[in-house]
């Protein structure tokens, strides 16, 4: 018996792949290894009468499992590739993107100290007045600043929760198994004509 299923790898790179399974009838009934199971399927059959199988459905669906986990190990090797590329660039960006926040709280800090020191120099309650809100706000951008490079570094940002949820789902999806079809085989000697 012979059982050929489609494999849908939704991954960082979606593949289908067909993947075959094979048993030979007897008590108990003995599996085929996959490779010989996926050679048998892309033999040339005919059709043929008489042949009595008794069919053990689980032996078949046990075999079909060995197949798709055999497969699988091969995909397995090129996702946990892309996999590891994945969070690399991520946290690539992650730390791109604190510096470029680092780069910027020194910039507020500078305009900060400015802006003290003109409220400082201030003649007039206006000026100082002036001078004494453009400091709170730049001291309320300051406090934003230290708390987005803060969760940055604790890797507690949102963008960066999303996209890794986002690759851990993609790299642990479950393959979808289609049964294609089942078939009753036999082999024999090909009959040549001369």
């Amino acid at each position: 018996m012979l059982a050929v299923a489609k494999v849908a790898y939704g991954g960082f790179e979606p593949v289908d792949r067909l993947v075959a399974a094979a048993i030979v009838d007897g008590a108990p009934p003995v599996p085929i290894d996959p490779a010989l199971a996926a050679r048998l399927a892309r033999t040339r059959a005919s059709e043929a009468t008489g042949i009595e199988v008794t069919i053990d459905a689980a032996a078949l669906e046990e075999a079909i499992d060995e197949a798709i986990f055999v497969d699988q190990r091969e995909i397995e090797e090129v996702e946990q590739r892309h996999f590891e590329r994945a969070l690399g660039q991520l946290e690539r960006f992650v730390e791109d993107r604190a510096l470029v926040l680092r780069q910027e709280r020194v910039a507020v800090g500078e305009g900060l100290e400015r802006a003290r020191k003109r409220r400082d120099d201030a003649m007039g309650a206006a000026a100082r007045a002036r001078a004494q809100e453009e400091i709170e706000q730049l001291d309320g951008r300051l406090t934003r600043l230290d708390q987005r490079i803060g969760a940055l570094e604790a890797r507690e940002d949102e963008d960066y929760q999303k996209w890794r949820r986002h690759h851990h789902e993609k790299r642990y999806q479950a393959p979808a198994i289609t049964r294609l079809y089942t078939v009753t085989f036999r082999l024999a000697k090909a009959v040549t004509s001369c």
